[in-house]
């Protein structure tokens, strides 16, 4: 789902909903500028070898990051239903405005690489989405320094006067005009005009040419009410000043009016942060105080009158939206998100230092920090570079391991229409598609190596891991088709699915042990929820002499034959026989998550792995 700068406010309610009921989430970048790679002399302490340390290299990321900008945030909000057997994923694709609202006092600095830009535009890249549908954001530190012009902006007192030359004869005669003219309206014998217009000296000239006041002539307005009539306020428009009496009880009301409108504008500006926030709720107690932005924070509550569906509401509906983003609120204030990406050692730097501010000086540092936000990271960079140790199978590029393991017909991912673009689209290289994509790497990964590791805490030493089908490592092509989910809807998908179903039942086992029945009806349901009725009576499991004794589910599938004469089974005995392939990731705290989580790959490094702990 892409999401755009005008849609985002009304869509944040459902995106933190979809965070606060994530199993995890997946989350990619696109930059504006990365690390330099240009020939440099050899830096003290680098290897021989011409590898950098692992310090040497985040000081080089940390640098970058705090250069170029974040033009392009995917997210991927995974739940998992072990009841139906299926992931459910929703991919989210942000354009970020590098631009800030001009009212909020802040000014950005952002540059561009030419490499990177080269790179994007390669890719189909836009370069004007970001400033015309970017979704805002605002770093704690632009808000802490927004909140505190802000406070000084409503001082009166705290503004620098202007010295005016004594030869500087028209901004003396233009303060001495304005002197006079406010004297005049203060000893005014009747209540009315209640206000007084300051404007051009030669307004009233027949020559006027309908030009107001410049802003030095307001500044000069200003200061002489402040400092020679207390009881008037001055209020800056268009092409003038205004006067008016000091009104205690007035100014009480224009001040809330203004806050609100203030706090109202910034939780837009904040924007995109929100979502950061939501995913790391102990930022706060995690950020060492001195690097706490005073006046920021991170409290979700502020937006829960900003997140109105986009329709009118009654009292009792707000009420409701209020009470239920309240109760969202507390949820993601006790969650804490699995985070998963490829090549996450870069993109969690720039992640903190963009929305939340400077990272600490050592890599040791960085790597505590992490480890407190988060509960655990996934980097499948990582988990696929630790498998080609083993085995040729899995390349280390998102898109080849992505390309090999979408010929496994399971775990089944779903995703709800309004998400589905990306199930006919595969814009590499996009963040929201590059999101997705690891989330469906992970699931399908970590199912495959979790169903063949049966539980060993070294699933990389067995062979079968890797080569569990056939020679290349894919599933046979026969079964392969014949799994495919793409025909669902065709006629003859109960045929092909039956002829599954009859595959498996050669080879099944005369007695099923208690937990593979459990996921047997879980597998049931599944069908049924997908409109396979289950009106056709069940077929009879064969029994053989010898079981099978393979301890590989997916050897399983490497000595099935085919053969088209073979009747259509039930959506219930179809059932029956795939959960034997093992479609659903490993449970936490298994050993695969121990063995593989918490480990960035850092390519280029003598230390290679950046362990967060």
């Amino acid at each position: 789902m892409d999401v755009t700068g005008y849609a985002f406010q009304s869509q944040l309610f459902s995106i933190l909903g979809a965070i606060s009921r994530s199993n995890f989430v997946s989350f990619d970048l696109e930059l504006s500028g990365i690390p330099g790679k240009q020939f440099k002399s050899k830096p003290t302490g680098q290897s021989e070898d011409g590898k950098q340390t692992l310090q040497q290299r985040y000081e080089e990321t940390k640098a970058a990051a705090e250069r170029y900008q974040v033009l392009q945030l995917g997210l991927t909000c995974v739940e998992e239903d072990r009841e139906r057997g299926v992931y459910i994923a929703r991919p989210y694709n942000f354009h970020l405005n590098p631009v800030p609202d001009k009212k909020l006092n802040v000014e950005r600095d952002f540059s561009y690489q030419s490499g990177a830009v080269e790179f994007l535009l390669g890719h189909g890249f836009r370069m004007d989405a970001p400033f015309l549908e970017g979704v805002p954001y605002l770093s704690r530190e632009e808000e802490a320094a927004s909140r505190a012009a802000e406070v000084a902006k409503r001082d009166r007192n705290n503004f620098a006067d202007i010295f005016i030359r004594e030869g500087d004869t028209e901004s003396l005669g233009f303060i001495q005009r304005v002197r006079q003219e406010v004297t005049a309206w203060r000893n005014r014998g009747t209540p009315e005009p209640s206000y007084l217009n300051i404007a051009p000296i030669n307004h009233a000239a027949p020559g006027y040419n309908g030009r107001g006041l410049n802003g030095y002539q307001k500044r000069l307005v200003h200061q002489l009410i402040r400092a020679e009539f207390p009881d008037v306020v001055s209020l800056s428009k268009q092409d003038f000043v205004q006067l008016v009496p000091f009104d205690q009880k007035r100014e009480d009301v224009q001040l809330q009016r203004k806050i609100a409108w203030f706090e109202n504008s910034l939780a837009r500006q904040v924007g995109m942060r929100w979502l950061a926030e939501a995913m790391c709720p102990d930022v706060d107690r995690v950020l060492p105080k001195n690097r706490v932005p005073p006046y920021a924070s991170g409290d979700l509550a502020a937006l829960a009158t900003s997140t109105f569906p986009p329709m009118e509401l009654t009292d009792e509906e707000r009420e409701s939206h209020v009470l239920r983003f309240a109760e969202l609120c507390k949820t993601l204030k006790e969650k804490r998100t699995v985070l998963v990406g490829h090549n996450l050692f870069l993109d969690l730097i720039y992640f903190f230092i963009f929305f939340f501010g400077p990272l600490p000086d050592r890599v040791e540092g960085f790597q505590k920090t992490i480890a407190q936000l988060f509960p655990l990271v996934f980097d499948t960079k990582y988990l696929a570079d630790k498998i080609n140790d083993n085995s040729p199978l899995y390349k280390s590029s998102l898109q080849e391991i992505d390309q090999e393991l979408s010929k496994l017909p399971v775990p089944i991912i779903e995703t709800p229409l309004e998400h589905s673009r990306y199930l006919s689209d595969s814009p590499f290289h996009e963040a929201g598609f590059d999101s997705f994509t690891t989330a469906k790497v992970l699931i399908r990964l970590s199912t495959r190596i979790g169903a063949a590791a049966k539980g060993d805490e070294s699933p990389s030493s067995e062979e079968d891991i890797y080569y569990p089908a056939s020679e290349n490592g894919s599933l046979p092509s026969k079964l392969n088709d014949l799994l495919s989910r793409k025909s669902m809807s065709d006629d003859d998908a109960l045929n092909r699915r039956g002829q599954v179903a009859q595959a498996f039942q050669k080879r099944a086992a005369s007695e099923t042990p208690a937990e593979t029945q459990a996921a047997l009806a879980r597998q049931a349901a599944l069908f049924r929820d997908l409109g396979l009725d289950d009106q056709e009576p069940q077929l009879k499991i064969q029994t053989h002499n010898h079981p099978s004794t393979s301890s590989n589910p997916y050897a399983l599938l490497q000595e099935l034959s085919f053969n088209g004469d073979i009747e259509t089974q039930s959506a219930h005995g179809i059932s029956t026989s795939l959960p034997v392939m093992h479609t659903m990731m490993p449970a936490g705290g298994s050993p695969f998550w121990i063995r593989y989580g918490n480990k960035l790959r850092v390519n280029g490094t003598v230390e290679e792995v950046c362990v967060i702990k």
